[in-house]
């Protein structure tokens, strides 16, 4: 059977946009050291709570601040997949995150070739395999760092919104739903926009929002049934945020501030997405003008326009909005624009490139000093986090620690106490458990009776808490050895008396 050459053009592109895509993501995986901190620990917990216990949560993190309420169970869900495939090994967390960042780049190039045009899905996932803020998405496992996957699925759903699709109506509000596993702020901040944005571009008909409510509510069905089941605590929650936001008479609003705080979140957004700090402003000014050009086109159809307007809209309408949140902006509530930004970039690069010669020309010569100096970055980071052990915030640190208080107890049954600077010791409550399930046979108990030993992470910016709880918290038994590891772990050996 012979195989067409269009065929093997596209799976010679869709292979070297993997391999580029990989080469800055894989460091963590090929050297098998990586963060698993106070998150990761919580979260890799909830995984075995599913797996090991088969414990099915209908909620996820709390979140809301003041509000106090919950984002959806999806995160635990999908953290599951790994736990069970890597039977409980937290470098199964780190792949995830790797194979997502890869399917994120063919996905783009698939969907996108098949909605615009192949140029464009080229752009576009080549510019998600650069991208220095996406990239780092792909290094450990944090739950918001799957919204960007979820905004390209996003993104294709409002083009066929565009176009009159009514499918695309569920599929648009699902994702916007699915977001709420991931960063319930992203949820609601994105799906104001959307509502806005597809207010000014249409006529629509009632159908259309119900088919949207309807797409919206299904992914949040877990959190409905809590509700139901707990008073409406959610819900409690998030009018309880909007109301004492709004009611914070005796707090000056100064919106100069917020002004200034809100640029510098959204400008380290923007310009974090591309390689390109030696001259973003005459970036950001010479695609300004090919989008002016692009609208006055009469040979560009409608839709392409409209979606480009609407995904610049977007993130304009949230800085508007987002200017009377008085509350502190996190720069993970908009981890969603990047994909738009890329979108956006790449559909104005091919209406460039196929429109001259010249285009060509000046779009080739960009995409490749954006391919170098990708390369660039790449390399550095190898050389710089490659051997990087971690101290005590990588996995390597973390098991080396555990390692020797399991060597030093020489088959003694013991007991462990953790000092670390979050309080909360999710991680190593996991990993006691994992290595002592997996490796050593032995989970070590909580009590203050026989050998027991405290393991101390020294809290980087005040070196001299953990001496506190050891006076106060743990001051029984009488100690027998002290060391100092490598990585700054301090380990006490001590014996009830």
């Amino acid at each position: 059977m012979k195989i067409k050459r269009s065929t093997i053009i596209v799976i010679g592109i869709a292979l070297f946009l993997c391999i580029l895509a990989a080469f800055p993501r894989a460091i963590e995986v090929v050297a098998g050291n990586y963060l698993f901190g106070y998150d990761q620990g919580k979260h890799w917990l909830g995984a075995k709570s599913i797996v090991i216990d088969h414990k099915f949560p209908l909620i996820g993190d709390e979140v809301g601040g003041r509000g106090g309420f919950f984002q959806g169970p999806g995160w635990y869900y999908l953290q599951a997949i790994p736990f069970f495939l890597f039977q409980g090994d937290p470098y199964g967390q780190l792949f995830l995150m790797f194979v997502i960042g890869i399917v994120s780049v063919l996905f783009s190039f698939i969907l996108f070739s098949k909605l615009i045009g192949r140029l464009e899905g080229f752009f576009i996932s080549f510019l998600i395999a650069v991208s220095p803020s996406i990239t780092i998405q792909s290094r450990f496992a944090w739950p918001p760092f799957i919204i960007p996957f979820i905004a390209l699925f996003y993104s294709y759903n409002l083009y066929g919104v565009m176009k009159g699709k009514m499918a695309s109506w569920f599929f648009l509000f699902f994702s916007l739903g699915m977001m709420a596993h991931f960063e319930i702020a992203t949820t609601a901040t994105l799906g104001m926009a959307t509502c806005i944005v597809l207010l000014l571009n249409r006529k629509i008909q009632l159908r259309n929002w119900m088919v949207g409510v309807v797409g919206f509510i299904l992914p949040l069905f877990p959190l409905v049934v809590f509700d139901l089941r707990h008073q409406f605590l959610n819900l409690k929650g998030i009018l309880n945020l909007l109301l004492t936001d709004s009611a914070r008479q005796g707090e000056a609003y100064v919106l100069s501030k917020n002004l200034i705080d809100h640029l510098r979140i959204f400008q380290s957004n923007l310009f974090g997405t591309f390689p390109i700090d030696s001259f973003r402003y005459i970036f950001v000014f010479s695609y300004v003008l090919i989008l002016i050009v692009f609208l006055l086109d009469k040979r560009v159809n409608r839709e392409n326009k409209r979606f480009l307007v609407s995904l610049i809209l977007i993130p304009v309408i949230l800085f508007i909005a987002l200017l009377f949140y008085r509350s502190v902006l996190w720069d993970w509530w908009i981890l969603e624009l990047p994909i738009f930004y890329i979108i956006f970039i790449g559909v104005l690069s091919a209406y460039i490139y196929k429109k001259s010669t010249f285009g060509k020309i000046m779009v080739s010569l960009f995409y490749f000093w954006l391919f170098v100096v990708s390369l660039q970055l790449s390399f550095d980071s190898w050389k710089r986090d490659f051997a990087d052990y971690g101290g005590t915030q990588k996995i390597r640190g973390r098991m080396d620690a555990i390692d020797a208080i399991y060597k030093d107890a020489a088959g003694t049954p013991f007991g462990i106490f953790v000092f670390c600077p979050p309080i909360y010791t999710y991680p190593y409550d996991y990993l006691f458990w994992w290595a002592g399930t997996k490796k050593y046979s032995y989970v070590p108990h909580r009590e203050k009776k026989g050998l027991f030993y405290l393991l101390v992470e020294p809290d980087g910016g005040k070196p001299w808490t953990y001496k506190g709880w050891m006076e106060t918290v743990i001051k029984d038994g009488t100690v027998l050895s002290r060391i100092e590891l490598p990585s700054g772990f301090i380990i006490e050996k001590r014996i009830a008396q």
